[in-house]
Formats: structure tokens, sequence, C-alpha cells
């Protein structure tokens, strides 16, 4: 490998190109962004106040602070001490005075400090009401949480702090040690570890099967954006990562490429810290110059980013329809071979109702069908329709028998009650005997079969896609089957097996869903008011009430409530609007997940409203 050195043309070339972009850049920033938003280019702000920038302070003569004003300079030794003029009528007015006139130009700041050269107000961390009385840090009221002291500090009450804690160090104990007695517990079912074992590894993704190979894992390296690894979805989700990335990355591009090109100063726009009541009227004044002065800026930057956050939405939702359609056509699935079937007559269980209409269908379609399944309405009973399907399958594969829990081995002498045996009892009653408990009985079963009665709706299966299109246009083309004084239509179905929803088949309407969707935005007003009351409400006050005097913050503990209120509030949003959506009664996952989202949306929109 060798490098070459760039000809002089390609050098001047390149000059030319990039100083022509940047040209280009400029123009459209400062010109087409003005005749398309209809905003003139804003002049540079004359200083806030005419008082300009003092040069020497002199004691007892008040001095305005501006954007200009140099904030290391310090005031005379004989007067060290600057206050703010509480007595002025202009705004950021400033004296310098001695320790003993502090409260003469404002009667609030009672402390000298030598440290920053002013007097200030009383400064007492979770302090509510200051002692103004004193030249001390004294605090005259605590916030809730915290108690006085004689020395007029506040600290925390630990009868709060110290049952809280302790419950949570309890439950980590707890679970910690759950999992060291699960790692170090000798394995009593090899065979049975064994198998799942080999379930896990079955379950994990594997590439497409090629002869005389066995399937191996996908490799760590593989691009999931392109890849089809585990179906569309995973691809279209990366493809949206993807895009969310690059989006951010262009605007936080397009945002340098301002501050290079426009103005230093949006480097640190609204970044700057505040401090004492003297540096915060020279950062005020300088933020409120600054911000009118690159008004026009960031109006064209918000215009541009969403002009062309806009295209790129459109351009990116055609790409990932295609991209979906695509794969839907390079690989078929076994919703390509069932048909829908519609205008199905109500049926009694105990017909042979499955047989009847495989046979009507094949005689007048004229070919054959593999199978038909009926959409019975189970909805009353859905619990118990689930549980005896689960019965069924356990049944081929059943459960290890355990030892009792209360005795030994020979089921003689009972165990004394440890730590140990105490887990192995909650696992015992949590995953053993929720899975081991009876259900309905056989002629139960039966006499639910045979008194239960079918929706309108039923699904036929072909032997290839080809003869399911050809069933589809020949029912459309006759206007239906004739069965049971009814007309079937076979439409294509747009849905997998696994996602759809067989108890929602039968007592379900568009008036049902209509009325129970209003009854659910009724529900998430409800759970966000609770929220709202509960949790953020306190979270605001503390924040309103906090001592923000002399520069003081709210700290960690804040911090941490802050992020706890969002994560409850989001975890109730999450579980509301999903017992909603199942609630509602749709026949798909996918009409289901489509309306969870549409409500979590609204869901945030209350939140950010708030």
């Amino acid at each position: 490998w060798r490098f070459k050195l760039p000809s002089l043309t390609e050098i001047v070339a390149a000059a030319t190109f990039i100083c022509t972009i940047r040209a280009a850049m400029r123009w459209m920033v400062f010109n087409v962004g003005s005749v398309v938003s209809g905003l003139a280019v804003a002049q540079p702000m004359q200083p806030l106040w005419p008082f300009g920038q003092t040069h020497n302070l002199v004691c007892g003569e008040p001095f305005i602070v501006t954007s200009s004003e140099d904030t290391r300079k310090q005031c005379p030794s004989s007067c060290p001490y600057y206050v703010e003029n509480m007595v002025a009528i202009e705004a950021c007015s400033f004296v310098c005075v001695e320790a003993k006139d502090c409260t003469r130009w404002n009667p609030y700041a009672t402390v000298a400090d030598d440290y920053h050269g002013t007097c200030r107000y009383p400064s007492v961390s979770h302090c509510k009401k200051m002692a103004f009385g004193t030249s001390a840090d004294v605090c005259a009221e605590c916030q809730d949480g915290f108690r006085l002291e004689s020395s007029g500090l506040c600290h925390a009450s630990y009868w709060v702090v110290i049952p809280v804690l302790g419950t949570m160090f309890c439950i980590a104990g707890m679970l910690i040690g759950w999992l060291v007695h699960m790692i170090y517990r000798p394995v009593t079912n090899p065979e049975g570890l064994e198998r799942a074992e080999k379930f896990r590894a079955m379950s994990k993704l594997h590439q497409p099967k090629e002869r005389g190979h066995s399937r191996a894992p996908w490799p760590i390296l593989t691009n999931l954006c392109r890849t089809l690894v585990a179906g569309p979805g995973l691809r279209l989700h990366f493809n949206f990562q993807a895009a969310i990335i690059c989006w951010a990355l262009c605007v936080a591009l397009g945002w340098c490429y301002m501050a290079v090109t426009v103005d230093g100063d949006l480097w640190i726009l609204g970044t700057r810290p505040f401090g004492t009541p003297r540096e915060n009227c020279q950062l005020v004044s300088w933020g409120y110059e600054t911000q009118h002065r690159l008004l026009w800026a960031k109006v064209h930057f918000t215009y541009w980013v969403y002009l062309l956050s806009f295209a790129a939405c459109l351009f990116h939702s055609i790409r990932q329809l295609r991209s979906f359609q695509r794969a839907d056509v390079e690989n078929k699935t076994m919703m390509d071979f069932a048909a829908f079937v519609k205008g199905l007559p109500v049926q009694q269980g105990e017909w042979r109702t499955e047989e009847q209409l495989k046979a009507v269908m094949e005689e007048n379609l004229g070919m054959a069908v593999v199978n038909v399944s009926i959409a019975w309405d189970f909805s009353t009973n859905k619990e118990l329709v689930e549980n005896t399907l689960k019965n069924q399958l356990r049944l081929k594969d059943p459960l290890p028998t355990f030892p009792s829990s209360d005795t030994g081995d020979t089921g003689m002498e009972p165990k004394p009650v440890t730590l140990k045996r105490l887990l192995e009892d909650i696992e015992h009653q949590v995953c053993i005997d929720e899975a081991v408990q009876e259900g309905a009985t056989d002629d139960d079963i039966t006499d639910l079969l045979m008194n239960m009665t079918s929706s309108s709706n039923a699904i036929a299966v072909f032997e290839t896609q080809k003869m399911r299109d050809e069933a589809v246009a020949a029912c459309s083309e006759r206007g239906g089957i004739d069965f049971q004084n009814g007309k079937l239509m076979l439409e294509e179905i747009q849905c997998e097996p696994d996602t759809v929803m067989w108890e929602n088949f039968g007592q379900t309407s568009v008036y049902l869903q209509v009325k129970r969707i209003c009854i659910g935005l009724c529900c998430i007003f409800a759970a966000f008011t609770c929220w709202s009351v509960v949790f953020f409400l306190p979270y605001a006050y503390s924040v309103y009430t906090f001592n923000y005097d002399n520069g003081q913050t709210p700290g960690l503990l804040y911090s941490v409530a802050f992020t706890m209120v969002v994560v409850l509030g989001n975890a109730i949003m999450y579980e509301v609007c999903a017992r909603v959506s199942d609630h509602v009664g749709f026949k798909y996952e996918d009409s289901r997940q489509a309306t969870y989202m549409i409500l979590y949306t609204v869901a945030c929109t209350f939140n950010v409203l708030l």
C-alpha cells in the first residue's frame, strides 16, 4: 500500500467545492429561511440598561449590572461586600457596603459572606423558612422529613428513612440469598435439567437449515437491518432504531454547523450556571440579549428541522412498507394458505359442522380444502377452555413428583423449619401447586362443548397459495357459497395464526368496541388523575417549597424521586392501556397492538400537558 499525495488541481477543486457548499448553506440559513418563514434577520440588541459598564465601584453608590459587567471586580476594601439594592426602582442594582450596612439596602441579606464578598440571604439545606433576625445561617422551620437542631440546621428524621431502607435491604437480601441457594443447590432431576437446557437451546434464533448441516446460531455481527432473522417485524424495528439514531445525529450536526457559522454563543446558550445575585443578573441580561439576537437563527433551525424531519418520516414509512411487502413476497407463511370465511350461520357444538362446511366448499369451488376451523364463541368460558387445553398439553409432558416439605424422604419425621426449607416451600407453592391443581371434569367439558355456539366466522386452509387465491376469486364471482340458508364469502386473511384472538369471536360488534374504547379512555384519564394526585403533586409541592436562596438546588434525593415518579407513571399507563386494549375485544393481535399504541400516545399527551 502506498500513499499518493493529491495534486494541486485536486486540492483547489476540493477547496472550491467546500467553499461553495458552505456559501450555499449560509445563503439558505440567512435568506431562504427568512423568505419562507417571513421573519427578518434581527439586529443585535442594545444593552438592556443604558448605564453601561461601571469601571470604578464606590462605597454607598448604586451601580447597575448589565451583560457586559465584569463580575470579577471587587468592592473597595473599606466596604468589601456588595448587596442587592432593594430600595432602588431599577432591577439588578447593587451597592458596595460594610457588613453592618447589609440590611440597610436589603432587609433579608443578613449574612456577610467573606468567601463571595456579598451580603446574602441565610442558607440552610432543607430549610423551609429562614430566620432573618440574626447574621448567621439559621433556619426557623425545616422541610417535611427534617428536624430543626439547636444550632439552627436541619437534619433528616431517620424514623422515616430507616424503616424504608430496612425493608428494601431485607427484600434485597432475601432475593440474593435465594439466588445463591439456587446456584449451589444440588441437581436432583438431571433428566429434567437436560431437557430444559435443550429446550432453551432450541428456543434461540438459528440460521436456516442447510442440507447435511445442523442449524447454527446467528453470528453476533449479523446486520439486523437487512437480514430476516425473526420475521419482518424485527427487521422493521431495527430499521426504525437506525433511523432514529441517524435523525438525532443529523440534528446535532446541523446545530453544530449553526454554532460554527452563525455565532459561537449557540454552544453555551442555556448552559451557563447561575450563582450569586450579581452573577445571576449578568447571566440573565446576557441571556436575554443573546436570545433575541439569535432568535432568527433558532427559528430557522427549528423550521428546517421540522420540514426535513417530516419529509424523512414520509420517506422512512414508504421504505418500511416496501421492506415488509418484499419480505412477504419472498417468504411464504401460513397465512398465505388460509382464507377467512364470513357469513356462517350460528352452529351448535353437537353438530359436525366443520366436516359439512369442508365438503360444501370443495363441491362449490371444485378444489381440495385441507381443513376448516370454526371460530367458536367461548368468551364466557375462556378460563375453563384455556385451563383444559393446558391440562391436555401437560398430560403429554407430566411434571415430576416431589417429596412433601413437611416430612423427610421417609415421610415419618418432620424436618425443622429453616431458610432453605422456607425457600423450597415458596417455590413449591408458586411453581408446582399452581400447575398441578385439578381442572374441570370430563362431564363439565362435554357439556360445555355441546352447548357452545359458533360465531359467523371460520378459517379455511388450502394446499397452495394459488389455490387459495383462485378460491377467493371464484367465491367472489359466484356471489358467495350457499350453506344452510346463508351465503358464505371468502377473503384473504391478513394475520398469522398465532395472532388470532379466538376468544373474541362471538359477542363482539363495532358498537361494543367503540363503547369499550370510550370507557377505556375514561379509565385512562382516571388512572392519570390518580397518578397526578398520589405521586406527581407531592413531588411538585416539595420542589415548589424548596429553598432556592443563594443558588441552592434540589439534591440527589429529588432526582431519584422524580425518576421514580416517571417510572411509576409509565408503569401505570402501560398496564391501564394494555388492559383497555384487551377489554375492547379485537379479533387480531395486530389491531390490539395498534390500539394500545394510540391509547398510550393519548396518555403521553396528557402527561406532556401536565
